[in-house]
């Protein structure tokens, strides 16, 4: 337990600064392996993952056996044979440092990486956007790859980088990004924690678009030391024997004006390095209130909308609800369907008549059915043209005739001759006066009528059988519509009480959902009325924390005026001793408020593991370290495939501040 304090008490120090002066050469946990890996990944646009490799490195001698599930290996500092074999690999090793490239066969990194280009609100490959201008949004998406190991899901966090020139990209606008100016570019840098996804949105105006590529770096955030006990027990009981001789000696100055001012001007410098690292404490708290802050917001503006969740779930009850009644008035409705198919029915069979009829009219109606139907009774119209023909020729011939006899008999010397010819002349005028020759003028003149008419009939009946047959078909097919839509009527009709009981079913299932949203609503309040008591809380820490600043720098003050009031030698004296005894009280908790606030900020910042696993196997253990560096493609008109750096990487945030130990002693 002991130990445990120390490091954090350590870890703090290191991201507070507090008495940095006094702290020791403290370096990150060496793992007594000698094997470090860097995973590479190059990424599509879309963030996919395009191709992978594994930089190993070794810093031993011998015979060494490495695994990894690689389709290809290479050496890339010597000549050394590397020997490949079922995910094994085998070489020997000089004195120098050996790094190998291993090519993955399962192509897989701990995250899963979206990345979604829009211009002016529609989506659009990143290809596409060479050279256009306009509204640009990136939406970068990480979340956990569960196809992987947690392990560096929950324990790596990501750094990733987007840089634009200023001159193609303007009004950027980049929610929890930190911006930096380098040279005539803004770099963005976003910071993803172990355990937790990422969804950032990076907006701004473009003109001829060009991108450099999209760096994402992986390393493990554990900010836990491993510290030499004796070293730092050593340097932590010089602080403690420290304080001690600061409170002794405020009462020896009473004694004497020299040691009033060695006392005063050692208690000044540590009055100095506690308001340095109270004032970073506040900054902490701070920084942790305006957290707290924002979460209880949002917490307040989520239950804000319940009610409206509520709302909506009421209406859809009520849509379900209707839905049924619904389904029962279609049932009701295709039911009459088999009506309209019977009336239909009824319709074609009239048509059907209606056609026969047509038909049999254009059969028996016509010139030569008409003369057909005469001769089967004995009388055949040429025939009787014909004699109509000759009997008018005949009774003009008779009448010249008989004129021609009357004149012969009147010319002859036959006794009554003129009777005679009287007589004859009395017949003609009677055949004349009978009209004879007009009335088979006539007869003839009635049949070529009686033909025209009946082969106007003909032709008009063969007309109206032609629609009458159209007709036929068009209702044909129309009927044989209706049957369709009835036989999918019936087939619907069939399946409508499943689909009812299913609108049943969903209603019950859904009115036990609309409880678990009452429950739901109703514990997002009760979190909102306890987060309020958190807030309350950390809102008192930092008025604490404030005034914990104001009392060291009031601290810092008077020792000041102290060494300068050095010949009031009782006053001063007086005061440096209040002033002890303060600094003495103040640093009685500090164990325990260290100890608190680095429980609560590493629970957050950090995974729990405090040495890497190996990425590239299982069998290969734990190994000193292991990172990961990933790259998209530049977008340019040009395409340039990126290269990813294969040499070390350089040292990272949390590199640096662990970094901060060793510049004391340097």
């Amino acid at each position: 337990m002991k130990t445990q304090l120390i490091n954090k008490l350590v870890s703090g120090i290191v991201i507070m600064n507090i008495l940095s002066s006094s702290l020791p050469n403290v370096l990150a946990r060496e793992v007594n392996l000698a094997k470090e890996e860097v995973v590479y990944g190059l990424l599509n646009y879309d963030g996919s993952l395009n191709d992978a490799y594994i930089v190993n490195i070794f810093d031993q001698e011998g015979d060494i056996t490495d695994y990894g599930d690689y389709t290809e290996v290479r050496n890339m500092t010597s000549e050394t044979e590397l020997k490949l074999k079922e995910g094994k690999v085998d070489f020997t090793n000089g004195k120098d440092k050996l790094y190998y490239e291993g090519k993955l066969n399962n192509q897989q990194l701990p995250w899963a990486i979206s990345i979604k280009y829009l211009l002016n609100q529609q989506e659009v490959s990143a290809q596409d956007l060479v050279g256009q201008s306009g509204d640009l949004e990136i939406q970068l998406r990480i979340k956990e790859n569960e196809q992987v190991d947690p392990f560096f899901f929950n324990n790596y966090g990501l750094q990733a980088t987007l840089v634009f020139d200023t001159e193609k990209v303007k009004a950027i606008q980049a929610e929890e990004a930190t911006i930096a100016n380098v040279g005539k570019n803004k770099q963005l840098t976003y910071t993803v924690l172990p355990k937790q996804g990422a969804n950032f949105s990076i907006k701004a105006k473009v003109e001829n678009f060009e991108m450099e590529p999209i760096a994402i770096n992986g390393i493990n955030i554990n900010l836990g030391f491993d510290l030499e006990d004796a070293n730092l027990l050593e340097k932590i009981e010089e602080l403690q024997s420290g304080v001690k001789q600061i409170d002794e000696g405020a009462g020896e100055l009473k004694d004497g004006a020299l040691q009033l001012s060695e006392g005063s001007g050692q208690l000044a410098s540590g009055s100095q390095r506690l308001e340095e690292g109270a004032v970073r404490v506040n900054n902490g708290i701070v920084t942790l209130k305006k957290g707290i802050e924002q979460m209880h917001a949002g917490l307040v503006e989520l239950d804000s909308h319940s009610e409206e969740l509520r709302q909506g779930s009421d209406q859809f009850k009520a849509l379900i609800n209707a839905s049924n009644d619904q389904l029962s008035l279609l049932a009701e409705k295709l039911g009459k369907l088999q009506q309209l198919n019977q009336a239909s029915i009824e319709i074609q069979a009239g048509i059907g008549e209606l056609n026969s009829g047509i038909t049999q009219l254009n059969q028996n109606v016509g010139y030569q059915q008409y003369t057909a139907a005469l001769g089967q009774n004995g009388l055949d119209m040429q025939q009787l043209q014909a004699g109509n023909n000759n009997g008018m020729q005949a009774v003009n011939n008779l009448n010249l005739s008989l004129s021609s006899v009357a004149s012969q008999i009147r010319a002859s010397e036959i006794e009554n001759k003129e009777e005679l010819a009287a007589q004859l002349d009395q017949v003609i005028a009677q055949t004349q006066a009978a009209n004879l020759e007009q009335v088979l003028a006539a007869n003839n003149a009635m049949i070529d009528a009686t033909a025209q008419y009946l082969e106007t009939v003909s032709s008009s009946t063969m007309q109206l059988q032609a629609g009458s047959q159209e007709l036929t078909t068009a209702y044909s097919d129309f009927h044989a519509a209706i049957q369709a839509m009835v036989s999918t009527s019936d087939e619907l009709v069939a399946e409508l009480p499943k689909l009812s009981s299913g609108v049943e079913d969903l209603a019950v299932k859904y009115t036990q959902f609309d409880q678990g949203l009452d429950d739901y609503t109703g514990s997002l309040g009760k979190l909102v009325s306890s987060h309020q008591a958190i807030l309350n809380g950390i809102r008192s820490l930092s008025e604490g924390s404030a005034s914990l600043v104001e009392g060291s720098s009031s601290l810092d003050a008077n020792l000041n005026r102290l060494v300068n009031a050095s010949n009031d030698l009782y006053e001063g004296s007086d005061k440096l001793k209040q002033g002890s005894n303060k600094f003495k009280n103040k640093t009685a908790g500090l164990d325990q408020e260290v100890e608190q606030e680095i429980d609560a900020t590493l629970s957050e910042l950090t995974g729990n593991a405090n040495q890497p696993i190996s990425y590239a196997s299982s069998k290969n253990g734990k190994i000193k370290s292991v990172q990961f560096v990933l790259k998209t493609e530049k977008i340019q008109a040009d395409k340039e495939e990126p290269e990813l750096e294969r040499e070390e990487s350089q040292p990272s945030v949390w590199e640096k501040i662990k970094d901060l130990f060793q510049k004391k002693e340097d």
